[in-house]
């Protein structure tokens, strides 16, 4: 694995979606009532519901409206941070719920290798660059399940991103950066997750 030195680790926005649009994707992600345990693991070993690294429930809204949407915002903070990484497409997008006791530990978004054998075929052969966060709940209806990263040195090895607390906010980062939400301690902290893929790094 190689490694990059970026001048911004992270790119955040501020409400990208408007409250009343937050509640409504909430609500409907809800009334799908297709959640489950999120798993961990990874494209080549498979994944598994471990608690100790990632206790959450997850959906996965495949709208199209959504999809673009949050794909833009993507584009836009490759331009903005300069890091300019090939992507194409991107993952259905999670709808993410953490309850009272779910964190999700230090972890990457990014996998060894690229995609195979995925039962949506433009995702074969490639790979995870950049990943995003968008936050659906209103601040003041959670506590705890704080955005944290990992900068990996001494200088500052590690950031609550404080930016990305209102409702409608997002968070845009290379897929290998490591980060974690901690466990939430009251209420229900909903989000949106999409990661967008390219061709492999060369």
């Amino acid at each position: 694995k190689f490694c990059m030195v970026l001048k911004h680790k992270y790119i955040y926005f501020r409400n990208v979606f408007p409250k009343h649009l937050c509640q409504n994707i909430i609500k409907y992600g809800l009334a799908k009532g297709q959640s489950h345990n999120a798993e961990v693991g990874d494209n080549k070993r498979g994944k598994v519901v471990n608690h100790i690294i990632r206790k959450s429930d997850v959906d996965w809204l495949e709208d199209k409206w959504l999809n673009i949407k949050l794909y833009r915002i993507i584009e836009a903070a490759n331009r903005i941070a300069d890091w300019n990484f090939q992507i194409d497409s991107a993952e259905p997008v999670q709808f993410t719920i953490y309850k009272p006791g779910m964190h999700y530990d230090w972890h990457e978004d990014a996998f060894v290798g690229a995609y195979d054998n995925q039962d949506k075929p433009y995702l074969n052969g490639k790979a995870r660059k950049i990943s995003m966060s968008v936050l659906l709940s209103d601040f003041n209806e959670y506590k705890g399940g704080e955005f944290e990263v990992d900068f990996g040195n001494r200088k500052e090895p590690t950031r609550t991103v404080y930016e990305m607390q209102n409702q409608g906010d997002a968070i845009v980062f290379p897929a290998d950066l490591l980060h974690k939400i901690r466990p939430v301690t009251h209420g229900t902290r909903y989000s949106l997750v999409m990661w967008s893929v390219g061709w492999p790094f060369k």
